[in-house]
């Protein structure tokens, strides 16, 4: 099984949106969204879809483009 990297903090995010890093997003162990981070804040994740809370969610990284 492949382990995943899981993004805990604003460095992480900040590193995949300045290398087009896809992220995964899981809410209450569900897959909610894959693609790119357009956005974050202390807050709140944006991503194509719309925005997730931080503090609802769990992120992974997925593939660089």
């Amino acid at each position: 099984m492949k382990k995943r990297t899981v993004i805990k903090t604003s460095n992480h995010l900040q590193l995949c949106v300045l290398n087009n890093v896809d992220i995964e997003v899981f809410v209450g162990g569900i897959s909610g969204y894959k693609g790119r981070l357009i956005s974050f804040d202390d807050e709140t994740i944006e991503v194509n879809d719309g925005k997730y809370l931080r503090c609802n969610c769990s992120i992974f990284m997925g593939k660089k483009h």
